[in-house]
């Protein structure tokens, strides 16, 4: 008597998404990226968003079943371009690919297996590397991989490359990202998720990031700080903190590297009690790790003393004052060593 062969258990499919404005430079070795991975069980969905470029041919030449071009019916944007994807998904998961940017090719199996084995996890990223136009190496960038601390480093810094992360896709659908938040859509996307649900990073670079060169305009500039200012309001108030209308205008400043607001000593001064509120606020939250805090912002209060010509101010204020060992420890951390990890 021979035994019943088992069950096959069928794969989770995973939904890729991928929008597509005017990239046909970087397109089809972004696809390629994707259809060379080691789990093969996923639907690519491209979303050309009006190009007027060659991009929807090359993305049309691309002979994969799994590959599904989808066209706007005219420039619509990356909020409405992302969330017609979401809506498309049919997968268990969706992981995010941008047009320029690539997937290392074990990456949707080391995320995959991560979020099978971690059902409490609603998104995960990874480690990334920066290249350039010709694939060149520029940086190794880590973010935090622990869940405590990357929801802590998420209120103060965007802790996911967006190209890396895979989410679950009954969540993605729920939640989607915010049309007001342009500019900073994913990071405020991230945070919701971080209100439900916990986040992660994979400690490995599975992802490569591309950075060509393209300047941020001056009104790009004002309207990213004007989006992450009200998106800094969202987490602060999230978490139940209390602040004024300066206090915010600071943290966001100081996030952002505007050193320029800093210029009066006294604003270094309001800055510096604003250090120790936030500071003193994250150590009494039982789900945030105030040392993450401290390194992020330690960097910026460095910077900001440095390009004001405030050098003195390094270490005369009140955060050095009353926890000498912990901003010496990552002073070190930052300045000697130049830590890239956070």
């Amino acid at each position: 008597m021979t035994s019943a062969t088992p069950p096959t258990v069928p794969q989770p499919l995973i939904s890729v998404v991928m929008p597509a404005y005017n990239a046909a430079s970087f397109v089809l070795e972004s696809i390629e990226s994707v259809l060379s991975q080691t789990y093969p069980h996923f639907e690519l969905i491209v979303i050309d968003d009006g190009s007027s470029d060659n991009t929807r041919e090359i993305i049309g030449s691309v002979k994969d079943d799994r590959v599904h071009l989808v066209v706007n019916d005219r420039n619509r944007g990356i909020i409405y371009t992302l969330n017609r994807g979401i809506d498309l998904a049919k997968g268990k998961y969706i992981a995010r690919l941008d047009s320029d940017d690539l997937a290392m090719p074990a990456r949707f199996e080391k995320q995959l297996a991560f979020m099978e084995q971690h059902p409490k996890t609603g998104a995960c990223g990874t480690y990334f590397k920066v290249i350039d136009h010709d694939n060149k190496v520029l940086q190794h960038v880590k973010f935090p991989a622990a869940p405590g601390d990357a929801k802590t480093y998420l209120l103060l810094h965007n802790c996911f490359c967006h190209s890396s992360v895979m989410m679950r896709t009954d969540m993605a659908k729920a939640l989607k990202y915010a049309k007001e938040y342009l500019v900073c859509e994913d990071h405020e996307l991230w945070h919701r998720f971080s209100q439900v649900t916990q986040i992660a990073n994979l400690p490995e670079y599975l992802t490569s990031y591309r950075i060509h060169g393209n300047n941020i305009s001056t009104t790009k500039r004002e309207t990213m700080f004007n989006s992450l200012k009200m998106l800094n309001r969202k987490m602060l108030t999230d978490i139940g903190m209390r602040f004024s209308e300066e206090e915010l205008e600071l943290h966001s400043a100081m996030l952002t590297y505007q050193s320029e607001l800093f210029d009066q000593p006294r604003k270094l001064d309001a800055l510096d009690n604003w250090i120790v509120k936030l500071y003193d606020y994250f150590k009494k939250h039982p789900t945030l790790n105030e040392k993450v805090m401290i390194r992020i912002v330690i960097k910026r209060w460095v910077v900001i003393a440095r390009q004001t010509g405030h050098t003195k101010r390094i270490l005369d204020n009140r955060f050095f004052s009353s926890h000498p060992g912990i901003f010496i420890e990552e002073l070190f951390r930052k300045v000697v060593w130049r830590e890239k990890a956070f």
